[in-house]
């Protein structure tokens, strides 16, 4: 659900109208009481002079009191002037709404709104960790068209736009974003690729998305590994557990590879997001993944070609989904490739290479900031086969 910013933040703009709201109330009215005790002490005292004293600042402190009162009204039409001047100002209805009239009804509908699309969102990241095996009726792609089921078809369909409802659901059929699909390259035709007979996918949960976007499972050639890092690969038993598909995914790569030996494998990988969220250094990380890659390019894999995915910017606002934006940052995601794609060059095995994706923030639509909606997990599918796979 895209919403404005004004509605996204209306709580908190309703919280700051309740504030001024009491002060514009009760600074006037302590001013005033203060003000009119001074001038009935110095009526008591009978002093002249304190009377006069008295007076005039009980005249300056009601004044005071009124300017504080109209601030709100002050700050309203300052609104109004410069709102033609300002394009944010002129979507700020809401947060002006709620900042100077809290109590207003409108203010309530923008909150009820906000928590909705959070709610949606929420739910929304909860369906994208499902695992392929879940019975769930909802919108999936099946033989690539959109329809209502519970599954029996294909993986479903996670919508930037929120959860889908089933007429929401079928009229993506229409959309003319979804009208051209590009098949998985099994055959690439020119360069060192063209070696490449089957292709096989692995990754955490932004290789899943790729997954889900196509379709595919373990049984079609994609191994994920949700919220996992090197570990997993290395079949770490802490690393086992909810949110994969294969519990030791390069043990079975490895069996397809050997029983299927006339076959050449290009097994592309899509790893490291979740170790650099959890603080390690980039450049450390990075020589870590080069380092297995080695073993395996050198040894089980020696007669499969690896393609290392560079990892996809992030959006702006990871931390409100929960994620650590101090780790997980563009700067150290632009560090690790920089890192990875040098390591693995130093490796000088003919085998195993860095593919960049070349995709901006800009050109990602994501749902929780870090994982990416279906227009999103297009764009990547189709910036591997371009730039990894042919």
């Amino acid at each position: 659900m895209d919403i404005d910013f004004c509605v996204t933040t209306s709580a908190t703009w309703q919280l700051v109208g309740y504030f001024l709201f009491a002060l514009k109330v009760v600074i006037p009215v302590v001013i005033i009481i203060l003000g009119i005790m001074d001038f009935v002490n110095a009526l008591i005292a009978k002093e002249d002079s304190g009377i006069s004293k008295a007076t005039k600042s009980l005249i300056v402190r009601f004044v005071m009191g009124i300017a504080i009162f109209f601030v709100p009204l002050i700050i309203s039409v300052g609104f109004h002037l410069v709102a033609s001047a300002s394009t944010f100002l002129q979507k700020a209805d809401t947060c002006q709404t709620c900042l100077l009239q809290p109590f207003n009804s409108s203010c309530e509908a923008a909150k009820a709104t906000a928590k909705k699309a959070l709610a949606a969102e929420k739910e929304e990241a909860l369906n994208d960790r499902q695992s392929f095996g879940s019975k769930v009726e909802g919108c999936y792609k099946c033989n690539g068209k959109y329809v209502w089921t519970d599954e029996k078809c294909g993986t479903k369909v996670i919508s930037l736009d929120g959860v889908y409802t089933k007429k929401t659901c079928e009229a993506e059929n229409n959309n003319p974003a979804n009208k051209v699909e590009q098949s998985l390259i099994e055959r690439p035709s020119t360069g060192e690729s063209s070696k490449i007979t089957d292709v096989i996918y692995l990754g955490d949960s932004i290789m899943n998305g790729v997954c889900i976007y196509k379709n595919l499972d373990k049984s079609s050639g994609c191994y994920y590994g949700v919220g996992k890092s090197i570990e997993w690969l290395k079949g770490n038993s802490t690393q086992m557990g909810s949110g994969i598909n294969s519990a030791n995914p390069v043990s079975e790569i490895t069996t397809i590879i050997k029983n299927n030996s006339k076959k050449k494998y290009g097994i592309v990988i899509l790893m490291g997001v979740n170790d650099l969220s959890g603080g390690g250094n980039p450049k450390t990380i990075a020589n870590s993944y080069a380092s297995f890659y080695s073993k395996l390019a050198q040894g089980d894999w020696k007669n499969a070609i690896l393609k290392i995915v560079s990892i996809n910017p992030v959006g702006s606002n990871v931390a409100r989904y929960g994620y650590n934006a101090t780790y997980l940052s563009n700067a150290r995601i632009n560090s690790f490739n920089s890192e990875l794609s040098k390591a693995i060059g130093n490796l000088r095995l003919a085998n195993v290479k860095f593919c960049s994706t070349g995709i901006k923030q800009s050109e990602l639509d994501y749902f929780d900031d870090l994982h990416f909606g279906n227009n999103g997990r297009a764009k990547l599918y189709n910036a591997i086969q371009e730039n990894c796979l042919k």
